[in-house]
């Protein structure tokens, strides 16, 4: 079973009991000890909480990426302040940053994380967007659509909205094919979520949303033709 190290002093803060019917969770609160297990042991990732060990645990990232077998391996830090985020980001490369206390969106964020590490399938069933330096994980399932509005886009989901970091239509359909259908040149659908095609009207009604989405003209005959 692929295993997950937890360097710390409350380590079910982070993993669930759920997720350790999937997650081997080595738990380690000695340096000398996680160091020992870093250099002979494989992980599909490291969790490392500052919180009361900041010395200890700088030094472990040193060393994990100074080792041979878990230089590349994904790092997520937990603190309860910023101080060291610049050094994680910059000199660790890690994987992400959490602030304690950590909210019920950050347990499940870290769930996902370690999750897409372990289970194949459900990496390729989530994309990963950015919103400035952290990363959000989102079930492909869950987004209905994907708005550009002048300078951003905005992300719409089963349980809500959101801004990220600008990316492309184009590509994002491209690579999450055949999930996703572009029917206007700044929106992207969902394919599993389409409700009611009207042809007539060129619009596109979606599940779990009143929301009215226009199908551009040069976008109509593919969007129809999809669905024949």
């Amino acid at each position: 079973m692929p295993r997950v190290l937890i360097f710390g002093d409350r380590p079910n803060d982070f993993i669930s009991t759920s997720s350790k019917e999937k997650v081997d969770v080595i738990i380690s609160r000695n340096l000398e000890n996680a160091k020992k297990r870093v250099s002979y042991e494989s992980f599909v990732m490291i969790i490392i909480d500052l919180e009361n060990n900041e010395e200890n645990g700088i030094h472990l990232a040193d060393f994990i990426r100074t080792s041979k077998m878990q230089k590349t391996t994904p790092i997520i830090f937990i603190s309860k302040n910023h101080n060291n985020e610049r050094v994680a980001f910059h000199d660790y490369h890690c994987y992400d940053y959490f602030i304690k206390p950590l909210t019920p969106r950050d347990i499940i964020k870290i769930l996902y994380l370690c999750q897409f590490k372990v289970d194949k399938d459900r990496f390729r069933r989530l994309v990963v967007f950015h919103i400035g330096t952290e990363r959000y994980p989102v079930r492909v399932d869950d987004i209905l659509y994907i708005e550009k509005l002048a300078r951003k886009v905005l992300v719409h989901t089963v349980s809500g909205k959101f801004y990220v970091s600008m990316i492309s239509l184009s590509d994002f359909v491209c690579e999450h094919s055949p999930d996703f259908l572009r029917i206007h040149r700044s929106v992207i659908v969902n394919k599993s979520h389409i409700n009611c095609i009207i042809p007539t009207k060129s619009m596109l009604l979606l599940n779990h949303t009143d929301d009215e989405l226009y199908i551009g003209r040069t976008f109509l005959k593919e969007v129809r033709e999809s669905f024949d």
